[in-house]
């Protein structure tokens, strides 16, 4: 399956604001530019047959994104994460791609188990859906690229459901352990840190199943 995975980015300097309180600027710098690297990292090495493309106006994330070997569409300006996730599903139709992947450059943790589970589910369902603990989309595949609304942001995952079952799309939604996580505070951090020492994620049952 033609597949492009989509990873918009903003300018490290503008990402983990909420951070603000635990991490000085260079530090929260620092930590963007090291998730975007290992998202790039783990995509390129476990699925060597994906196009993999950043979608930012970042010059630094540009040049991280050549360093890879990754593809880039570049924003004229940073316009948030619907703005880039429609470039990309553009791009997706003009090019022909028969799954479109969209996944943030900032999931602390990747495990190719859980990827390859959103990944599975994606061949049956039109839209596949991981989300975040807080009702976010850590994940969102459309199977074929075709037109959509997006609508990230709060419980955006809800959000993104309805909206392909108005167009009559059949839906697939899944919680995994670490690909729900975000690192937006400090908090964020203290659970991740507990979950791995607790092994979370590494037993069979680490998806709660697809709900249409």
């Amino acid at each position: 399956m033609k597949t492009l995975v989509a990873i918009p980015m903003k300018a490290p300097a503008r990402a983990k604001t909420r951070l603000a309180p635990a991490m000085n600027d260079r530090q929260r710098e620092r930590l963007a530019l090291l998730m975007f690297e290992r998202t790039l990292g783990f995509f390129r090495g476990y699925w060597p047959d994906f196009d993999v493309m950043a979608v930012t106006d970042a010059g630094e994330i540009a040049a991280l994104a050549e360093r890879h070997g990754a593809g880039l569409l570049l924003e004229t300006r940073e316009a948030g994460l619907n703005a880039a996730a429609a470039q990309a599903l553009r791009h997706a139709l003009e090019r022909g791609y028969e799954r479109l992947v969209i996944v943030p450059g900032d999931v602390p943790v990747w495990l190719r188990a859980e990827v390859a589970r959103v990944l599975a589910l994606s061949r049956r369902h039109a839209l596949t859906l991981a989300e975040s603990y807080d009702g976010g989309t850590n994940l969102l595949a459309l199977a074929p690229p075709q037109p959509f609304e997006f609508h990230y942001g709060p419980q955006s995952a809800a959000r993104h459901a309805r909206s392909a079952r108005r167009r009559g799309l059949s839906v697939a939604r899944c919680c995994l352990p670490f690909l729900a996580r975000d690192i937006d505070t400090a908090a964020d951090c203290v659970e991740l840190a507990e979950a791995w020492a607790a092994g979370c994620g590494r037993g069979p049952a680490a998806c709660k199943g697809a709900r249409r």
